[in-house]
């Protein structure tokens, strides 16, 4: 901008210089006149010849006055131009928060009524812990229980012959796992520490049992005649009981039994009733 501005201001200088030489050169062309005019002057009189009239001669100071004001004029445009506009630094604009996307509280399923659970029926003729007389609270006939296989774990039962406490145990035993309990027409009452079902309430299995846990085993029912496998310790206390059985109530039961130690065998025969064992056993033949 300051490069264009010098060469206007050069321009109108010129100009100025050029309007000077036409002025003087004007005024010197009407001062001076040739010396043979002048000789020719005096010798003749003067004719009358027609006379041109002189263009006038431009104002000086009025154009100089006038190209002046241009340059001032230009030279002020210029240097309103030239002054530095201030950048209008673009504001950031303030950020608008975004929207927060808001949570759609979930809505509620409708849960269709659930039935209530249906109760367990009661097993007809359960007997609970308790004494319970023969032909009143209970009937003759074979009981199935089920009790662990640790000492404070095992089911105490007793078939009674009277209720004065004093000579009145037919049968007893401590059953562990799986066992069954026979109580027949001539008992006064069976006294029991866990609960028992009737045979008949307890579906028959649909195949036999091989490997067996300690507890007594209907033969025909549970597990079938053959030969069985155990493994017993060679201390004392770490023996394996085993009883054949001609039946589960109790009295005159034991067909053959044994404190077995290390490997040992038992055969079940066809007619036998059960077989007890307190220890596993596995079928090998």
């Amino acid at each position: 901008m300051r490069r264009h501005r010098l060469i206007r201001i050069s321009v109108l200088f010129l100009l100025i210089l050029a309007a000077m030489a036409c002025s003087t050169q004007s005024q010197a062309t009407k001062t001076s006149t040739p010396e043979s005019a002048v000789e020719e002057k005096t010798k003749r009189p003067p004719t009358a010849t027609p006379v041109e009239k002189a263009a006038p001669t431009p104002n000086l100071k009025a154009t100089e006055d006038t190209i002046r004001a241009e340059i001032m004029a230009t030279m002020e445009a210029e240097s309103v131009q030239e002054e530095p506009t201030e950048e209008v630094v673009p504001t950031q604009e303030e950020a608008t928060e975004a929207p927060v996307p808001t949570q759609e509280e979930p809505t509620e399923v409708p849960v269709a009524d659930t039935p209530a659970p249906t109760a367990i029926p009661e097993v007809g003729g359960l007997v609970k812990g308790g004494t319970h007389l023969v032909g009143t609270d209970i009937q003759p006939g074979i009981y199935v229980g089920m009790a662990g296989y640790e000492f404070g774990e095992w089911c105490y039962w007793a078939r009674l012959s009277n209720l004065t406490g004093s000579d009145d145990i037919l049968a007893n035993d401590n059953a562990k796992g799986l066992f069954y309990v026979e109580v027949l027409p001539g008992d006064k009452a069976l006294e029991t520490a866990c609960e028992l079902v009737p045979i008949e309430q307890v579906p028959a299995r649909n195949e036999f049992l091989t490997l067996l846990s300690p507890g007594t085993y209907l033969v025909g029912r549970d597990i079938e005649p053959g030969v069985y496998r155990g493994e017993a310790g060679h201390e004392f206390g770490e023996w394996c009981y085993w009883a054949r059985l001609q039946n589960v109530n109790g009295d005159d039961d034991i067909l053959a039994n044994d404190n077995a130690e290390g490997q040992f065998f038992v055969e079940v025969l066809p007619p036998d009733f059960a077989l007890n064992v307190g220890c596993e056993v596995e079928k090998v033949q």
